[in-house]
């Protein structure tokens, strides 16, 4: 896909107007209470969607919305007794709309209920509103979710559905995982591992109790520091493998089964799996470390946009695809480091190649005009707002995840290293 920035090079990049405007603490305080009134709306949509046990007093569901406005934000299936010890954290699933369904292929659709193909994962499908690259944003896997992760990883190919992107797109395999949360910080599991920390070795993963899979063998191939990105590089390698379980002998109750394994069934699969690790829980990386993080977004991009030595030239790997995105919960951190990659995107501050066709030639005002994957129930932000890009896009994240850029300090956060990535530009 051909991109290309709004401003080239050659041009000068100067503030924008919206993000001039963002110094000013009435007008950040504004932005913070719009966005979270609409927020608020979303949530209470989301509340009434989920399931809820009947009482001799009759149902506790209170219809405060339309059945189009309950069915939009519709957390129905994660929020489902089957598949809710799968989260996380409580009241923090995807939507149904955009969820991702595990093992699905392209175009497949799945019910509200979410069980006609494929298996749950707390993950979602996110486009970008700006620099229009899809993610798919997600948790960090679980010990009885790490096998449905990294069976989206070995799919042979992983895109949209057509519910969601009606323009066509490139398909193919995962290439890259961003990780925003370390494994453990401040002495709490936020996110469970899925490949070994020592080079050449292999960790076996199983799939849950209600599905029959082959097991995956991860196996950590190379380890790469980028010291000015703050970020650890480690090759995986990912190949399904026989297995089968058997009870200890004799059978004594509470005994842990024991696996076997056995031959690979198939080729490995690759990916990178980039760790940024300078960004707090629930906070900000500070001041010092922003550069680092704004040399991470263009590694991301670069590295996503580099084959893998496995693939090959005639085998129609995809220039530019997906890139899987988690923090702890898959909201705060996550949905932060995404807007902040559209709209240096949508300004050619990652890479000069990154923006499509449709937008040559386009106009700031039309940029500012751009659908959003799911049109919202809400309507468009009030006009004082219309062409602040960050209110937009976390807006329209919102839309595609609930939750994304939980605190209000990560959106001032979005607005701050915006303007010293705008600064930090060469004027030609």
């Amino acid at each position: 896909m051909s991109m290309k920035p709004l401003y080239p090079s050659e041009q000068a990049i100067s503030l924008p107007t919206w993000l001039q405007r963002s110094t000013s603490t009435p007008y950040c305080a504004s932005a913070l209470k719009l966005l979270a009134e609409r927020e608020n709306i979303r949530a209470a949509a989301r509340e009434e969607s989920r399931p809820r046990q009947e009482s001799h007093h009759g149902s506790r569901r209170r219809r405060n919305f339309g059945p189009e406005m309950i069915d939009h934000y519709s957390v129905e299936t994660g929020a489902h007794p089957d598949q809710s010890h799968k989260n996380r954290y409580y009241m923090v699933e995807p939507y149904d709309r955009s969820r991702v369904v595990v093992g699905c292929t392209e175009g497949e659709a799945s019910d509200a209920g979410g069980q006609s193909c494929g298996r749950y994962l707390n993950a979602s499908w996110v486009k970008e509103r700006y620099g229009r690259k899809w993610w798919i944003a997600n948790q960090a896997p679980l010990p009885s979710t790490a096998h449905a992760f990294l069976s989206v990883i070995v799919q042979p190919s992983t895109s949209p559905p057509t519910s969601l992107e009606h323009e066509k797109h490139e398909t193919g395999p995962i290439r890259t995982v961003v990780q925003l949360t370390k494994n453990i910080e401040g002495g709490r599991t936020k996110a469970h591992p899925y490949f070994p920390d020592q080079v050449g070795q292999s960790l076996v993963l199983i799939p849950e109790d209600d599905h029959d899979a082959p097991a995956l063998k991860s196996t950590l191939v190379e380890v790469r520091t980028h010291d000015d990105a703050l970020c650890l590089e480690s090759t995986v390698a990912v190949v399904p493998v026989a297995w089968y379980k058997t009870r200890p002998v004799p059978k004594i109750p509470g005994a842990q089964e024991v696996y076997q394994y056995g031959e690979d069934l198939g080729k490995p699969t690759l990916f990178r799996h980039l760790l940024y690790h300078a960004w707090p829980d629930h906070g900000v990386p500070s001041r010092r470390d922003q550069p680092a993080l704004l040399n991470f977004t263009r590694l991301v991009d670069k590295l996503n946009r580099t084959p893998l030595s496995a693939d090959t030239p005639d085998n129609n790997t995809p220039s530019d695809p997906p890139i899987m995105v988690g923090c702890s919960a898959g909201i705060g951190r996550t949905g932060t480091f995404i807007a902040i990659s559209s709209i240096l995107r949508a300004f050619g501050l990652i890479n000069a190649k990154t923006l499509n066709h449709s937008h040559q030639g386009h106009s700031m005002t039309s940029l500012l005009q751009l659908v959003m994957p799911f049109k919202s129930p809400l309507g468009p932000v009030p006009q004082e707002f219309a062409d602040d890009m960050v209110v937009e896009e976390v807006d329209s994240l919102r839309e595609q995840r609930p939750g994304m850029v939980q605190q209000d300090q990560q959106i001032l956060f979005v607005y701050e290293i915006l303007t010293s990535a705008f600064k930090a530009t060469p004027r030609h």
